[in-house]
Parts: C-alpha cells; sequence; structure tokens
C-alpha cells in the first residue's frame, strides 16, 4: 500500500489527486478550512477516521463523516483517509 503523510496546511485543491495516487493518506492537524476539506472528503470513494487529541487521555476517535467537527478542531488531530478497494477482499475499514 501506498501512504502518504502531510501537513494540515496541505492544499484541499490537491487532495483529490493524492487521494487518486494514494491508498492511505494521513492529513496532520487539519484544520484551516473544516468545510472545504469536509467537501474535498465527500467528493471522493473514501473512509475516514477522525482522531482528536491523539495521545490525550481525552482522545476520540471518530468515524462518522457528519460529525467532523465544525470548527477549528484541537490543537493536535489527525485525519486518516483510504480509498475504498473493489473486488473480493477489498477492505475500506479503518
Amino acid at each position: 500500500e501506498r501512504l502518504a503523510v502531510l501537513p494540515g496546511l496541505y492544499s484541499l485543491a490537491d487532495l483529490r489527486g493524492v487521494l487518486e495516487r494514494f491508498d492511505t493518506v494521513v492529513l496532520l492537524k487539519p484544520g484551516r478550512d473544516l468545510a472545504a476539506l469536509q467537501a474535498a472528503i465527500a467528493e471522493c470513494d473514501v473512509s475516514m477516521v477522525w482522531v482528536r487529541r491523539v495521545g490525550r487521555p481525552e482522545q476520540a476517535i471518530i468515524r462518522d463523516r457528519a460529525a467532523l467537527p465544525a470548527t477549528r478542531p484541537d490543537y493536535f488531530s489527525l485525519l486518516i483517509v483510504r480509498r475504498r478497494r473493489a473486488g473480493p477482499g477489498g477492505n475500506d475499514r479503518l
């Protein structure tokens, strides 16, 4: 599998291309424009996991795209996005 780890300030205009080239994309500290990030993810056939307050006792893992925060997220959050695999044995679950 191909993995890309990108800063949260990565260009959302380029995100679709990255998702087409890599199986899994991790965005570290996303949060500048969450509405645009949600729209970019919704355009792609992907599964996602949002982890807020990574490594802290109050860490939370969110798998529901509709539950992504509407405002600036906690300081250390990350988003893991995985392209869905087609066919037998394809695993799209994170």
